[in-house]
Parts: structure tokens; C-alpha cells; sequence
């Protein structure tokens, strides 16, 4: 399983993350797209629940800073829960400074990565991205992950 980062199974969490910023500030509207940079600062597991190591009901998280153009925006948060060996349901938020962006997806095989790029349905948001609805494109670089942002109009 190539994408590991964002499942933050145990130990599929070790590595560190940062998005690669490219293009426009953490504010754009509906319709528009934009690129963040999102740089861990912690994680961890929360509960190891079954045989040591990745097993189902394992929950893990991770926490950062959200960069967009090299200028801090805000920070994320997220937690992942083990499905099985190899799949993870997870949800992120990315707390910026006009509002907050809430992404859910599934990881591992048989869901939406292809290669190691994953597409993350945003489910929501808050204050300027209230109702906000879309899609991230991440595409893992060893320690590093591209994010780029597209709200539905």
C-alpha cells in the first residue's frame, strides 16, 4: 500500500508529512482550486485495540501546521481508524483562517488511491467555506504529499 501517510496506521504513521505548496492563498471560493502545504507536527496512536501493530479499531492521529505559498494559514487536525489489515476510514479538518475545510475518505486497497494518489472528498466546511463541497488531489513524495483543493461551484 502506497499510501500510507494520511492512513496514520501505527506504524504507517512514523514518517513525516508536508504538503508541497504551489499556487493560491487558503481562501479561494466555490469553483476555485488552490494548493496547501500541511506540515505534521505530531501523531500518534490513540488506541492500539487489537494484536500490536496495524489490526481493525486501531485509531490514530495527526496534527499540523497549514502552509499556503510558505505562509502559514492554519493548522489541521485528523484521526484515522483501522478497518481491516490494510484499509483505514479517515476524516481531517483543516482549520483556516476564514473557516474551517472537513475531508473523509478511505484508504487502501480497493478504495481511492491509484498509485500514490489519493482523491479526499471535502464533506463541508465553515464561515467562508460553509457548504463546501469537492475534492483534494494528494499525491505522496516520500516524506512530503502535494494537496490540491478544488471546491465545487
Amino acid at each position: 500500500m502506497k499510501r500510507r501517510i494520511l492512513s496514520l496506521a501505527a506504524p504507517l504513521a512514523v514518517t513525516g508529512i508536508a504538503f508541497i505548496s504551489l499556487a493560491q492563498p487558503a481562501h479561494a471560493e466555490a469553483g476555485q482550486s488552490f494548493d496547501l502545504t500541511l506540515s505534521m507536527t505530531s501523531h500518534g496512536p490513540i488506541v492500539d485495540a487489537g494484536a500490536a501493530g496495524s489490526s481493525p479499531g486501531d485509531t490514530s492521529y495527526v496534527s499540523g501546521v497549514v502552509r499556503s505559498a510558505g505562509t502559514k494559514v492554519g493548522r489541521f487536525g485528523g484521526t484515522c481508524t483501522q478497518l481491516t489489515a490494510t484499509n483505514q476510514q479517515c476524516t481531517f479538518t483543516l482549520g483556516l483562517a476564514d473557516g474551517q475545510l472537513a475531508i473523509m475518505a478511505g484508504y487502501g486497497p480497493g478504495m481511492n488511491v491509484g498509485g500514490n494518489t489519493a482523491l479526499e472528498p471535502i464533506v463541508g466546511g465553515t464561515g467562508k467555506y460553509e457548504g463546501a463541497r469537492g475534492q483534494s488531489t494528494s499525491i505522496e513524495h516520500s516524506r512530503t504529499i502535494t494537496m490540491h483543493i478544488h471546491l465545487l461551484p
